[in-house]
């Protein structure tokens, strides 16, 4: 009996030790949730995985009260990052949101195509990230990126990528033209997309840009 107790206490200290580890290293931002209604919550907002932060957001209140929203509830979410700047050695705040999409492919099987994909780039091409997990050892999500220009989503991956942008920026011909090139192929495609949507703006026109 004796032994009983004492390693049913020790199971339970190993709980109590995983679970204060887990929380104690959760990802947890100050930030906000718009439901589909239009009500705005502000509290924090709490990171799962790539996957999981698509289908759902887990939303903490200033009373710590933890509310579960599926993407369908939700409209929008956004919460403020703290991101390394390798130059000042510092930590500057930047703000990631979460927009509401329509996809062809569930991010995790079975699960739901309205879901809640990250906005990397906004202006007149928005460029937003999106996982899918693969449940494969080697590597467990891939990583897509989706573009966005008058209203038309499109997937984008290393072989159809400079087609797709060429068409896109094709009113910018200096741009398009280094489309693909060094410093302007798959790996920048966020760069390719925010020199175009300076030069698309009407402060870019205003400066001469365009």
């Amino acid at each position: 009996m004796k032994y009983f107790t004492t390693t049913a206490f020790i199971l339970l200290f190993m709980v109590f030790t995983v679970s204060a580890f887990s929380n104690s290293n959760a990802k947890i931002y100050k930030g906000s949730v718009t439901l589909e209604n239009g009500q705005v919550l502000e509290g924090q907002i709490q990171m799962l995985s790539p996957t999981l932060n698509e289908i759902k957001v887990k939303f903490i209140d200033n009373n710590g009260k933890s509310t579960t929203y599926k993407a369908k509830e939700v409209a929008t979410y956004s919460f403020i990052f703290p991101k390394y700047n390798a130059e000042t050695k510092s930590y500057d705040n930047s703000v990631i949101e979460y927009v509401k999409k329509e996809v062809k492919v569930a991010p995790i099987p079975f699960g739901p195509k309205e879901v809640l994909v990250e906005r990397q780039v906004s202006g007149v091409i928005n460029l937003y990230n999106f996982y899918v997990e693969t449940r494969a050892s080697s590597q467990a999500f891939t990583h897509n990126f989706l573009v966005e220009k008058n209203g038309e989503t499109i997937v984008l991956d290393s072989k159809n990528y400079r087609n797709i942008l060429k068409d896109m920026v094709a009113d910018h011909p200096e741009l398009k033209a280094k489309v693909g090139k060094k410093g302007y192929n798959y790996k920048y495609i966020a760069n390719v997309i925010s020199e175009y949507n300076n030069y698309a703006t009407p402060e870019g026109m205003h400066l001469g840009i365009k």
